[in-house]
């Protein structure tokens, strides 16, 4: 995998598990969310099927070709996530690559850049999605705002421990509090143009076998510099 291709699988994975993870370790009454979820990513130049499982601590997301679609998406394959730890599989090398979340930090960041505790609410508005009703809430950012539509019927979709309760930023607790599960998620421009729009197209509650969250015996740990024409030791 190129160095910039490693950078925009960092980003969305980020991405991806700030918009559509909930803390279960901070609100131990909320039920976690074990099962399956079929979503599309849609972008401004491509879109791309996302299929997603979880279990306890653990996710799974798989991209692209891997979700039974070709994209354009520089993206695809497997990331898989254990407590705070990120694994971006790469099949055609038979190696993956292992990160640190560091979410705790990642969110205090954001949320100190972007100013958020300010700047994110629940609007009020609510409307049935895919049989569930869901709670409209609005992020205004630097780059313009997220509208989020968030469940509580199916608990909170999450796949990370807990790494300090109380350290997380006061939006992000009462985002996620009582259940957390967006079923939409739009991201818009300045100008109020869309850019990126997360929809989940299909959920079920389902058991899922501990084989979806392990790493294949014949792949290679790397640290994802390799160039194009070789790979390194």
């Amino acid at each position: 995998m190129k160095k910039n291709n490693m950078k925009k699988a960092m980003l969305f994975a980020l991405g991806f598990i700030m918009l559509v993870s909930g803390m279960n370790s901070l609100f131990a009454q909320d039920e976690k969310f074990e099962g399956t979820a079929e979503m599309t990513l849609k972008g401004k130049k491509s879109d791309n099927d996302v299929k997603y499982y979880a279990k306890n601590n653990m996710a799974r997301v798989e991209m692209g070709e891997n979700a039974g679609k070709e994209t354009n998406m520089p993206l695809q394959g497997t990331i898989i996530f254990k407590n705070d730890e990120m694994f971006i599989l790469m099949p055609s090398r038979k190696t993956y690559v292992e990160k640190p979340l560091n979410i705790t930090n990642k969110l205090n960041e954001l949320s100190r850049r972007e100013d958020l505790e300010s700047k994110i609410s629940r609007t009020g508005q609510q409307k049935d999605i895919l049989g569930h009703k869901t709670d409209q809430w609005i992020m205004k950012t630097n780059s313009g705002e997220i509208e989020l539509w968030n469940t509580h019927d199916l608990g909170n979709i999450l796949f990370f421990q807990n790494t300090g309760a109380g350290s997380y930023p006061k939006w992000f607790q009462e985002l996620t509090a009582g259940g957390f599960f967006p079923l939409l998620v739009i991201q818009r421009d300045l100008n109020g143009n869309e850019v990126n729009r997360l929809e989940v197209k299909n959920v079920k509650k389902e058991t899922v076998d501990n084989k979806y969250f392990e790493i294949p015996s014949d792949y290679k740990r790397t640290e994802g510099r390799q160039r194009t024409g070789g790979t390194k030791k």
